[in-house]
C-alpha cells in the first residue's frame, strides 16, 4: 500500500512538473468587443460606439462611429464624461443604420465582450428594443471580470488602472479606445489562464443579481 501511495505521488509530482515544462498554449480567442457612450442615462441614447473583432486571439478590424442617439438631448454629465455633444452627432447616422455593419460580426462569431457588460449589455438590448430589432443570440464575455480574477492584487480594475497595468494607451471614454483596451485584457488574461475567462449568458449578465454572483465570486 504505501508503495502504491509513493508511486502515484511519484506520477502526480512528474506530471506537475511535465505542465510547468510544457504548458498548454492557451486556447484561440474569437469574439466581438463593443463599447457605448450613451448621450444620457436613458440606455438607449447611444451617440457612439467602438468594436473590436478578434480572430484566433488576433484583432482583425477595428471601427468606431458617432451615432445619431434619436434625441437632441445630451445631460451635461454624459457630455463632461466623453466630450460628445449634439452638434457632433447631428448628422451622424442612428443605431438602426450603425446595427447593419455591427450584426455580421455578432452572428459570425456569437461572443459579445464588454467591460462591466451589465453595463454595455443592458445598453445595447434596450437600444435594440426602441429600434424593434430583434437581438441575434450571442454569449458575452466580461473583460472586467476576467481582469478580477487574474490581477488581483490591482487597487482596482477599471480600464484607466488595467491599462497602466498592461502599459498601453487609453483614451478613456473613447468607445473604440475603451473596446481596444477590453480585448486587449481578454487576449492577455487568456494568455496567463484560460479559467479567468467566464462566459455568461445573456441573462446572468443583463441581471444584477446574477451578474453580481459572478462578479464578487
Amino acid at each position: 500500500m504505501l508503495s502504491l501511495l509513493l508511486a502515484l505521488s511519484l506520477i502526480w509530482i512528474a506530471f506537475k512538473w511535465f505542465k510547468h515544462l510544457f504548458p498548454s498554449s492557451p486556447r484561440p480567442l474569437n469574439f466581438v468587443a463593443l463599447d457605448f457612450e450613451t448621450a444620457s442615462s436613458a440606455k438607449e441614447s447611444i451617440c457612439q460606439i467602438g468594436m473590436v473583432v478578434v480572430k484566433q486571439s488576433q484583432i482583425v478590424y477595428s471601427q468606431s462611429w458617432l451615432v445619431h442617439p434619436h434625441t437632441k438631448y445630451f445631460s451635461a454629465d454624459m457630455t463632461s464624461i466623453h466630450g460628445i455633444s449634439y452638434a457632433m452627432v447631428k448628422n451622424s447616422p442612428t443605431f438602426d443604420k450603425v446595427w447593419a455593419e455591427i450584426e455580421p460580426h455578432i452572428k459570425e462569431y456569437g461572443i459579445i465582450a464588454a467591460h462591466y457588460a451589465f453595463f454595455d449589455i443592458s445598453v445595447l438590448l434596450a437600444t435594440l428594443q426602441h429600434y424593434k430589432i430583434t437581438p441575434p443570440s450571442f454569449t458575452i464575455l466580461d473583460s472586467c471580470i476576467a481582469a478580477r480574477r487574474a490581477w488581483p492584487h490591482l487597487l482596482n480594475h477599471k480600464l484607466p488602472t488595467i491599462a497602466e497595468y498592461l502599459k498601453v494607451e487609453l483614451q478613456h471614454h473613447d468607445a473604440l479606445s475603451d473596446a481596444q483596451i477590453c480585448a486587449q485584457i481578454l487576449l492577455s488574461t487568456n494568455n496567463k489562464s484560460q479559467n479567468t475567462i467566464i462566459p455568461m449568458s445573456i441573462m446572468q449578465t443583463c441581471d444584477k443579481k446574477e451578474y453580481n454572483n459572478v462578479f464578487f465570486n
